[in-house]
């Protein structure tokens, strides 16, 4: 029996893949995640700042996201480029939040569930065909598909082998635990 079509298939299962979904509800396509069943137990927090919350608006999900109750960043600091720590400016409203990364990404995945697709637990290996009649191949089978969003992260499977990756800079985190 040939392989189920999809119009997308979605690679991965974070934080991108959950707001593709959401944005995609209602809108009749046959769409496929394709994503390890599993996932890291923990993940280092982030801020969300105010662009963060205006895609949340577009989303129709930043009412249910305040009810989620992540901290607010009142203050923010910053030290991109030298060594020295500088306040960031805020436009004297709370417009960021601190976040509880597995929260929101739950949170997120409560909304993409409200969308209609199939869960394929596999791991995506390559991609092959061209526009419109792709092939998606993972450790379970092959599935075709017109269009592949690639939401895989640092893996970027389906484009790893295309192109070179290039390095502008080596980026540094910090976290905090309270």
């Amino acid at each position: 029996m040939p392989a189920k079509p999809y119009d997308l298939i979605i690679i991965g299962a974070g934080v991108a893949s959950a707001s593709a979904l959401i944005r995609l509800r209602g809108q009749g396509l046959k769409i496929g995640v394709v994503a390890p069943k599993t996932r890291p137990a923990f993940r280092i927090g982030e801020t969300l700042g105010p662009a963060g919350a205006e895609e949340l608006k577009k989303l129709g999900i930043l009412s249910a996201f305040h009810q989620e109750e992540h901290w607010p960043a009142e203050q923010k600091f910053s030290c991109w480029g030298s060594n020295q720590l500088m306040r960031v400016p805020q436009n004297g409203t709370v417009q960021s939040w601190y976040l509880d990364r597995v929260k929101f990404e739950d949170f997120l995945w409560k909304e993409a569930l409200k969308t209609d697709f199939d869960y394929l637990a596999e791991k995506a290996l390559k991609r092959e065909g061209q526009t419109d009649n792709w092939q998606l191949l993972t450790d379970d089978g092959v599935h075709h598909c017109q269009m592949i969003l690639d939401a895989s992260g640092r893996a970027a499977v389906t484009i790893r082998n295309h192109f070179q990756r290039v390095r502008h800079d080596k980026l540094v985190a910090a976290y905090v635990s309270l």
